[in-house]
């Protein structure tokens, strides 16, 4: 009977205890959620500026000082509920328009994101025309060699274009030619 006892107090135990462990598991997985969010958020950010010292480079990619400084500075405002544009804001009035990776999408910033466009365009029309100019060029060409050749060597020329010419009428043009 003690043994019934024992197994009845210890199943609310067992009960609560795999109640707890999963409802553990569920919280860890959600804060892990957000802060996986968080991480890429900061990741992102730091990708999208450029590190003032080192030409070309974000600051996720350089090991300057003032690049180490300046994630810091990202990592507190992301902390602190602050938007990505006021964080770029933030850096901007610190460092100017050129500390942002990618170009701003308007005044003279927009040429930089027009200009290979147009060069695009321009480079196929160009193609296009030269294609066109080689074609007409090639066909000159095959005119003038026509032209060149002896009127005999015209009509046998006309007679090989034909498509119902066989070998052996070919080998008597060719043979009547060297005759004569």
């Amino acid at each position: 009977m003690n043994r019934k006892k024992i197994m009845l107090i210890k199943q609310p135990f067992i009960v609560m205890g795999a109640l707890s462990l999963v409802s553990l598991f569920f919280l860890t997985a959600c804060s892990g959620q957000n802060q996986n969010f968080t991480d890429q958020r900061i990741t992102s950010l730091n990708k999208s500026l450029m590190c003032p010292v080192c030409p070309g480079e974000s600051i996720d990619q350089s090991q300057n000082d003032l690049a180490a400084q300046m994630r810091n500075v990202v990592y507190e405002k992301v902390y602190e509920g602050k938007s990505d544009q006021d964080i770029k804001d933030y850096f901007i009035s610190k460092y100017g328009p050129v500390v942002l990776m990618e170009p701003p999408k308007k005044g003279i910033g927009l040429l930089a994101w027009v200009f290979p466009i147009i060069l695009s365009v321009c480079m196929g029309f160009v193609i296009v025309f030269a294609l066109i100019f080689l074609k007409k060029g090639s066909n000159k060409l095959k005119q003038n060699k026509n032209q060149d050749l002896t009127e005999k060597e015209r009509d046998i020329l006309n007679i090989l274009k034909q498509d119902n010419i066989s070998e052996e009428d070919i080998f008597e043009i060719l043979k009547s030619s060297k005759d004569n």
